[in-house]
């Protein structure tokens, strides 16, 4: 299997990809016992009123911990091209989540760089996946110009 990879591979199954399991983990600890609470306060005594405080707010920074894996903004961590099928896999993570998606070169239009510049006007150079619809992503920093090149050429093949 053929493959280029843009931005570090490392960050596929970085911090991200591992706290994304911390949401359904806490979920599971609190929701049965938050859900008995609700339904059937007679249930819990005095004893077990403990576990509620405690599961409470576990709940509440769980549902906080999902919502913000579902609305954080996500960056671009890698980028992988398949040469052999011909198929882009795309890495998006946030603090606590981490989202692959993959889509053939048909849908692809360029992979370019431009300059751009600082506040301060310094020049630097971003590379970017332009899309057949125009849409722009501009890809990890750590993009060297060898593999962009390599990119590039793989993208321009039949």
């Amino acid at each position: 299997m053929r493959r280029l990879v843009i931005g570090q591979e490392s960050e596929a199954g970085g911090l991200g990809a591992r706290l994304h399991v911390l949401s359904p983990i806490l979920f599971g600890f609190a929701v049965p016992l938050v859900a008995l609470a609700v339904l059937n306060p007679g249930v819990l005594r005095v004893g077990s009123q403990a576990a509620l405080i405690l599961l409470g707010p576990l709940f509440v920074i769980a549902c906080g911990m999902f919502l913000y894996a579902v609305f954080a903004q996500r960056t671009l961590a890698t980028a992988v091209f398949d040469l052999d099928a011909r198929e882009l896999t795309l890495v998006e993570t946030t603090l606590l989540s981490r989202t692959s998606e993959t889509v053939p070169f048909a849908e692809l239009a360029d992979l370019r760089v431009r300059q751009d510049y600082d506040r301060d006007g310094y020049p630097y150079r971003i590379a970017e996946l332009v899309w057949r619809n125009g849409e722009i992503l501009p890809l990890p920093e750590t993009t060297d110009a060898t593999t962009l090149a390599l990119a590039q050429a793989a993208l321009r093949r039949g």
